[in-house]
């Protein structure tokens, strides 16, 4: 059933006092002082989008009904307490853009009166401090590169191990060098993967680049080769329990890709792209490869004749 005029305000109405309630609770357990009136900005601002969009419903003769958002709000408290106020604010500004599209559909698809248009130009301009507002808050602070480092860096030790490692389950009879063969590819992937942060990290410092102006070189090398053999660890762990042929390539897979999921959304929304769209071509791309490097490993072991 399509939605309508009211279905979308509604949920804008909804997406607003849900950012209002983030931001009054960010607000709540921020130490720094300037962090904590940025947040209380914020949430002064959300509420006054709730309550704009709240006349405008009531000029379509309708009556916004609070909806509870408790596991949502759940979700976000535990992004701010596992990863910090940074990748919350992150985050959020990834589910503002949800919003804004919900608007520019809303625009799109149905007529608005003078005073429903005078009423949400209002709200599109406080949407545009808060963006300034949310910018100060993430720009200039260097917790959110480290964390970047990590998910960047668990993401490609997902994926390249997966290949090798279902490459070599493919070929290889024995899980256990299976397990060691993998072991030597996670290892020498994360010296280069460490070796190429620090070398790109440096380089881009040394010319000023204002995106790394808060990452260091050792930093970011540390933590990209740490999350680098993370990542690799899981295609490993069926082939260490001993699990070799089908099961251990299939268990391999289906742990890369719970794994893969969650880390290619996070990279989304440090990118401001679409999680779905995202996470489909991290799969796509994984699987892919997992593919090719099984065909190669069974080539290896029926056209070769390796039987080890």
């Amino acid at each position: 059933m399509p939605k309508t005029k009211i279905d979308y305000l509604t949920d804008l109405h909804n997406d607003e006092a849900l950012h209002a309630q983030v931001y009054q609770y960010l607000s709540g357990v921020e130490k720094n002082a300037k962090a904590k009136e940025t947040l209380l900005k914020l949430y002064r601002i959300e509420t006054s989008h709730s309550s704009i969009l709240q006349r405008v419903l009531q000029l379509n003769n309708y009556k916004a009904r609070p909806r509870h958002n408790t596991l949502h709000l759940l979700f976000l408290k535990f992004l701010r307490i596992i990863f910090g106020i940074t990748f919350a604010i992150k985050f959020m500004e990834y589910d503002k853009l949800l919003t804004n599209e919900k608007l520019g559909k809303a625009h799109e698809k149905f007529r608005f009166s003078q005073d429903e248009k005078r009423l949400l130009d209002v709200m599109e301009k406080g949407e545009r401090v808060e963006d300034i507002l949310a910018n100060i808050l993430v720009s200039g602070n260097p917790v959110l590169s480290n964390i970047r480092d990590v998910v960047f860096g668990m993401n490609d030790g997902l994926v390249e191990v997966l290949a090798a490692t279902v490459g070599f389950g493919a070929a290889l009879h024995l899980p256990m060098l299976v397990f060691i063969a993998g072991v030597l590819v996670a290892l020498s992937g994360t010296l280069s993967m460490a070796g190429g942060a620090y070398l790109s990290t440096k380089y881009e410092k040394s010319i000023g680049s204002a995106a790394n102006a808060f990452r260091h070189p050792e930093k970011s090398a540390f933590y990209t080769g740490l999350f680098y053999f993370c990542g690799a660890v899981f295609p490993l762990i069926p082939f260490a329990l001993g699990i070799g042929g089908f099961y251990g390539i299939a268990l391999a897979i289906l742990l890369t890709a719970i794994v893969l999921t969650f880390t290619s959304s996070m990279i989304a929304i440090f990118s401001n792209q679409s999680i779905p769209r995202r996470v489909a071509e991290s799969l796509v791309i994984s699987l892919g490869a997992a593919s090719a490097t099984i065909a190669l490993g069974l080539y290896a072991r029926f056209a070769l004749h390796i039987t080890i």
